[in-house]
């Protein structure tokens, strides 16, 4: 099966973890503009970027994105 990827659900995930976007670019060392451009539908993350998020905020990327089916 095919997948599209849908919107991005950063913002969601920060809202559980209790983090701010800010908080996120510290630890990763992800500039905050660009974060807010993924968290924000404006920006796709890269896979290294996206693997340093859902390493620091412990998830995977289904909890990052929406996956609807092609």
């Amino acid at each position: 099966m095919r997948y599209d990827r849908g919107k991005c659900l950063l913002k969601l995930v920060l809202r559980r973890k209790g983090m701010s976007q800010a908080e996120l670019s510290r630890r990763t060392g992800i500039n905050y503009s660009q974060l807010n451009g993924y968290a924000n539908d404006r920006n796709e993350m890269k896979v290294s970027e996206a693997k340093s998020i859902m390493s620091e905020l412990d998830c995977d990327l289904d909890d990052l994105y929406e996956f609807p089916p092609k």
